[in-house]
């Protein structure tokens, strides 16, 4: 049996194929000694097959060739390893510039006032939008079947709040089913006189409140009084509707920026006090009350007092306002001018009433 040897100078190139005529028998193999075949590369083969051209040879050798390959090859993992983290550092660096981009304008929106100026106070559309879905009761009878738990005696309430009750109504005479509006917020929403008039004198009233927690508070506490209807909104300082954001915290601000501190805020829409009259279709009051913050001038210069009734006119301001004093002597001056004579002070509360030409006569005479 003939036998074909076959070598390769190097193990990256195809191995060589001795020529014809080094075809050797079985005798001839034995004069190979071990030093030649220690020579020989790993991928020299020995075949048994006669007539072997070395094809199977060659194709390994091409095989390691390819396996083998330039540097390039060993980096090609690593660089688009290196590729694919450049894209989505990228693509994650542009979500994050655009969410960003999206926050500052959704607090941007959120500090903005929408002025509805076009809107007069007086339009039907807008009393009847009011009347629809700010002013409609929903009944909470699951909170009904609950034992009476607000207290009339003001021991949970300021210490001011049960002395200016009782001085509304005596300069009422005591008079029963009387009525009375009050807008509260923050800090004087512990100074509302409506429930003891409710309860005592059988007084119906309606109570605005824009903070959302209080407005439900106020709702529970007054659920067994069908008299008292709660408005979740505020009174408007303009003779239009508006809608604004305000600071859900110890005390509510209303039209400032937001900042990073603030935790929760929210919407609110803000109608013109005589637009809440018309919706409750009652313009005479006995009694009304207005306690925002430093806004109280500018929601009475709103008022068209040739077209509403009101007996009593109390303010309720707070400390932080700035010049407390000038304020509230602004505010005196004005209602004078409206026929209104201040009757008593209570820390920063002030009572008015209105003078009637009667009383004016008598007092001429």
């Amino acid at each position: 049996m003939k036998m074909t040897v076959e070598y390769s100078t190097h193990p990256s190139v195809a191995c060589n194929t001795l020529n014809a005529n080094d075809v050797v028998d079985s005798k001839t193999t034995k004069v190979i000694n071990k030093a030649i075949l220690a020579k020989l590369p790993p991928c020299c083969q020995v075949t048994t097959i006669a007539g072997t051209n070395g094809s199977s040879c060659k194709k390994m050798a091409k095989s390691d060739q390819r396996m083998g390959g330039s540097s390039f090859r060993h980096m090609l993992p690593i660089a688009l390893c290196l590729f694919s983290f450049a894209v989505v550092f990228t693509v994650l660096l542009l979500y994050m510039d655009t969410d960003q981009i999206r926050h500052q304008q959704f607090r941007l929106n959120m500090s903005r006032d929408y002025e509805l100026n076009n809107v007069a106070q007086d339009n039907p559309e807008l009393v009847e939008f009011l009347r629809e879905f700010h002013m409609k009761k929903h009944p909470m009878h699951f909170l009904k079947k609950e034992p009476f738990a607000e207290h009339l005696n003001f021991t949970e309430r300021h210490e001011q709040t049960p002395v200016m009750a009782q001085y509304i109504s005596n300069l009422v005479g005591s008079k029963l089913n009387g009525a009375y509006i009050q807008t509260m917020t923050g800090s004087t929403s512990n100074l509302l006189t409506g429930p003891w008039l409710t309860e005592t004198l059988s007084w119906s009233g309606t109570v605005l409140e824009p903070e959302p927690r209080r407005y439900f508070s106020l709702r529970k506490q007054n659920v067994h009084r069908p008299k008292v209807q709660i408005v979740h909104a505020c009174v408007s300082p303009n003779e239009h509707p508006k809608e604004v954001t305000i600071h859900n915290e110890d005390d509510v601000r209303i039209n400032s920026l937001l900042d990073e501190e603030t935790l929760w805020f929210s919407r609110v829409k803000c109608f013109p006090l005589y637009t809440i009259m018309l919706a409750v279709n009652r313009v005479e009051y006995d009694l009304l009350s207005l306690g925002v913050h430093g806004q109280e001038l500018d929601i009475l210069k709103t008022l068209p007092f040739d077209k509403v009734k009101i007996e009593i006119i109390s303010i309720h301001l707070t400390e932080n306002i700035e010049n407390i004093r000038e304020y509230s002597q602004s505010i005196s001056k004005f209602l004078s001018e409206k026929s209104y004579r201040l009757q008593k002070t209570i820390g920063f509360n002030y009572i008015y009433q209105k003078v009637n030409a009667s009383r004016q006569k008598k007092k001429a005479v």
